[in-house]
């Protein structure tokens, strides 16, 4: 997690995701008021599972929210709490998912990579500095992908060689998790993906609307989230008008092309199948907040659905799909 203001909501997060038994990063920007460092400082000091981290050079699109991102999961990696998955967080998300929900689909994820797939703008390469180390792929900075792929990534050499040439381009932090967990064959890590076959099995549904079968008419009716695509790790809607932000509707407000939901989002995001939404802001719309909060809370004291509750579903991803042996043309991306 990467923060710099508003202790307050911070709070609110931290709480509507902590557990005990898990580690937490926080990678606090140097710039932040001495007052939010003095005050999260103080917080960490009561929490032996959560380590800070202060960092430099932060700017909107700036390697230094690469640079922060990595250092936590180095920092995470070299823990010897047995987590099993790690999950990137912004301190404007908030949990669809309790916490039981997604130890289930955690494990119904077979120890798979879960991240997005697409081109990287040209424009934010400089071709000046000669071609990657790796071919690169765009991604949202929101990823997923477990303990043994993390041990891996923190120590490879072509993801080292990675990051130093995303020092010299534009908003590197949509090149890092696709990146690295879609290069088989460059970067062998635990639980990735061929990026160049998933991306054309992306564009072939997209645009090529091939007959697939519809999960969603036979889930299991404990679990109540009908899968909608291969990206589980975070729900974001975009002001965009690509293919991926069709059918997608923000009730709240926009900024900085990102939706600000607002309580008129709340039907949907309660039975979103990602585990975490992206984003709610306490002074703009703060009633989707307070509301989502609470009716994820409540799910996870209520004893008997949860104890029944099934990421079945989840294995018909076409990453957990693959791992298993299916071909990529006999899974589907989109349901």
């Amino acid at each position: 997690m990467l923060v710099y203001k508003d202790i307050k909501q911070l709070l609110y997060v931290l709480g509507s995701f902590y557990q005990p038994q898990n580690s937490y990063c926080i990678a606090v920007d140097e710039k932040a008021a001495s007052s939010f460092k003095k005050r999260i400082q103080k917080i960490a000091a009561c929490f032996p599972n959560i380590f800070l981290h202060e960092v430099r050079n932060v700017e909107y699109c700036g390697f230094g929210v690469t640079n922060a991102v990595f250092s936590c999961l180095k920092i995470l990696a070299n823990q010897n709490n047995p987590w099993k998955y790690y999950q990137y967080l912004s301190g404007v998300d908030l949990p669809l998912k309790t916490n039981l929900e997604m130890v289930r689909i955690f494990k119904a994820l077979n120890k798979t990579y879960n991240a997005e797939v697409t081109k990287v703008d040209a424009y934010r390469i400089d071709e000046s500095y000669g071609a990657p180390p790796v071919p690169l792929w765009k991604s949202s900075l929101s990823a997923t992908f477990p303990r043994e792929s993390a041990d891996v990534i923190v120590r490879n050499q072509k993801v080292n060689d990675l990051l130093l040439y995303l020092r010299r381009t534009e908003c590197s932090d949509e090149s890092l998790w696709g990146t690295i967990g879609g290069q088989p064959e460059y970067i062998p890590i635990p639980g990735g993906f061929p990026a160049p076959a998933f991306y054309r099995k992306i564009k072939d549904e997209l645009y090529g609307n091939p007959r697939r079968p519809n999960f969603s008419k036979s889930k299991n009716p404990k679990s109540g989230f009908e899968l909608k695509s291969y990206y589980i790790s975070r729900y974001q809607v975009w002001d965009s008008n690509d293919e991926l932000s069709a059918g997608l509707i923000c009730k709240g407000s926009f900024v900085k092309k990102s939706c600000v939901y607002g309580i008129e989002d709340l039907p949907n995001l309660i039975t979103r199948p990602e585990l975490v939404a992206h984003k709610f802001y306490l002074d703009l719309h703060p009633a989707v907040f307070f509301c989502l909060y609470e009716k994820v809370r409540l799910r996870s004291l209520d004893v008997g659905s949860q104890s029944i509750f099934s990421a079945d579903n989840y294995r018909n991803l076409p990453q957990v799909q693959l791992s298993q042996g299916k071909k990529i043309d006999e899974v589907n991306f989109f349901f």
